[in-house]
């Protein structure tokens, strides 16, 4: 597993939508992410953009791909400093629809705090 510490606060993840595989687009109800630390007063964003040159979006957003949590409990963020093997949770308000294309799945905080490991 390898380990992710950004201290610009905004970290995103490239993803594709397949067109071969998805032809027509695909709906996402969550994303999944694994902490290794986190900020238990500052809230995180996620949110999936589309890609413009190999890089996200700065001004657009998928619709109803924006979610907040902050700090830990039922609804906050599960963390594992160990081996950040607890997956968090960001369920989007409404299925996100994505046609075949490139995207980015996006983090942004005011907080250094937060670790996030990728696979």
């Amino acid at each position: 597993m390898k380990k992710i510490k950004k201290t610009s606060y905004n970290i995103d993840q490239i993803f594709y939508v397949d067109n071969v595989s998805y032809p027509n687009g695909v709906f996402l109800d969550s994303v999944d992410l694994n902490f290794g630390t986190i900020d238990e007063t500052i809230p995180i964003k996620v949110d999936i953009r589309p890609t413009f040159n190999g890089s996200p979006s700065p001004s657009v957003v998928v619709p109803f791909s924006e979610v907040y949590k902050s700090g830990t409990g039922d609804a906050g963020i599960t963390y594992d400093a160990a081996a950040a093997t607890l997956p968090t949770q960001f369920k989007f308000t409404s299925p996100v629809f994505l046609e075949p294309g490139e995207y980015a799945i996006c983090l942004s905080t005011n907080s250094s705090n937060f670790e996030i490991h990728g696979g």
